[in-house]
C-alpha cells in the first residue's frame, strides 16, 4: 500500500490534469500589450477599464424631508411658580384627599379599582422624578457651560497679559523704549491743546445754530402780523389783489403802440389770429374796455391823429 504523501501527490497531478482538459485550469499568459477583455462583454461597464481611487465614496447623506420643529423650553423663566421648584411639583402631583369609595361587591371590580388607584400614584411619582431629573439635568448643563466660559476667558487674559518671553525680547531689534507699544499707545503731545480747540469750535457752532433760530423765531413773529387769520381781512386781500384798473390809460398806450401800423398789417394779423404778442394782448384789452364803455371816455386822452387813427 501506497505511503499518504504519495497519494496526495497522485491526487492533486490527477485533478490539475483534469481542470486543464475541461478549460479550467491555469492558461498561459498572453504575449501582447494590451489587456485582454475576452472575459468580459462589451456591453458590460467593466469592458472599458476606469481608473478609480483607492479610497471609497462616501455614502450620500439620507434626505430627510421635512424640518424638525424648535423644541420647546421645559423651564421658562417666565413661569410662575418655576417649574423645577416644589411648589409646582406639589400642585401638580397632589396627594388624595377624598375618602377611597366603598369597596365593590365583586372581587374584580374591587381589583380594577385598585389598580387604577396604583396607577394614579406611579404616574405622580415618575412626574415628580422627571421634573427633578430634567432640573438636575439643566443645572449641570448651564453649570459645564458657565464653567468652560470662564476657563477659557482666563486662558485669553492670561495670553493676553502675559509679559513677553526672554529669547523674544533678546531678539527683538534695538529701538527706543519710548517707541515700544508695552504700554499702550503712543501719548499724543497736543492732545489737551487739540481738544479744547476742538470744544471751542463746537460751542461756536452751537452757539450760531441757536441765534440763526432766534433770528427765524423773530422773523416770523414780525412777519405773523400780516398774517390773514380772518374772513373780513381775506375778503379785503382779494380786492387788494384783484382791483379795477384805469382801462383808459391802458387803451390809450395800446392805441399808441399800433400806430405805425397800416391797414393791410393789421388785417394779415388778424387772420393769422396771432394773440403772442404784447400788443395783440393789449388790442384784446382794448375791445373788451370797448364793450364797456364809451368811446368818447376812451379817447378823450389822445390827440388828433390818434382818434383819427383809431377811427379807421
Amino acid at each position: 500500500m501506497a505511503p499518504p504523501a504519495a497519494r496526495a501527490l497522485v491526487r492533486r497531478s490527477f485533478t490539475t490534469t483534469a481542470r486543464t482538459l475541461n478549460g479550467q485550469g491555469p492558461q498561459s499568459p498572453s504575449l501582447g500589450s494590451t489587456w485582454t477583455t475576452r472575459h468580459i462583454p462589451p456591453e458590460s461597464p467593466e469592458f472599458i477599464e476606469v481608473p478609480r481611487s483607492k479610497a471609497p465614496n462616501p455614502a450620500p447623506r439620507p434626505y430627510i424631508k421635512g424640518v424638525l420643529p424648535k423644541p420647546k423650553s421645559l423651564f421658562p423663566k417666565r413661569s410662575a411658580p418655576y417649574k423645577g421648584s416644589p411648589e409646582f411639583i406639589a400642585a401638580a402631583t397632589p396627594k388624595r384627599t377624598a375618602p377611597l369609595p366603598e369597596p365593590a361587591a365583586k372581587a374584580e371590580v374591587r381589583a380594577y379599582q385598585d389598580w387604577q388607584r396604583r396607577m394614579a400614584e406611579v404616574r405622580k411619582s415618575h412626574l415628580r422624578e422627571g421634573f427633578s431629573i430634567l432640573k438636575q439635568r439643566k443645572e449641570a448643563k448651564e453649570t459645564a457651560l458657565k464653567e468652560n466660559l470662564k476657563a477659557r476667558a482666563d486662558k485669553r487674559n492670561e495670553k493676553l497679559n502675559q509679559a513677553i518671553a526672554e529669547d523674544v525680547r533678546l531678539t527683538l531689534p534695538t529701538v527706543l523704549s519710548t517707541l515700544r507699544m508695552d504700554s499702550g499707545p503712543l501719548q499724543d503731545p497736543n492732545r489737551a491743546e487739540r481738544l479744547k480747540a476742538a470744544r471751542e469750535k463746537f460751542a461756536s457752532h452751537q452757539q450760531s445754530k441757536r441765534d440763526q433760530r432766534r433770528h427765524q423765531v423773530l422773523k416770523l413773529y414780525e412777519q405773523a402780523q400780516n398774517f390773514i387769520v380772518t374772513e373780513m381781512q381775506l375778503d379785503n386781500a382779494i380786492d387788494e389783489a384783484f382791483k379795477e384798473q384805469d382801462l383808459t390809460a391802458t387803451i390809450q398806450g395800446a392805441l399808441r403802440g399800433m400806430r405805425g401800423m397800416g391797414v393791410v398789417e393789421r388785417l394779415a394779423q388778424r387772420r393769422r389770429g396771432g394773440m403772442g404778442t404784447s400788443k395783440n394782448v393789449e388790442l384784446l384789452q382794448v375791445q373788451r374796455a370797448l364793450a364797456g364803455q364809451n368811446l368818447a371816455d376812451v379817447f378823450s386822452g389822445l390827440g388828433d391823429k390818434d382818434v383819427a387813427w383809431g377811427e379807421q
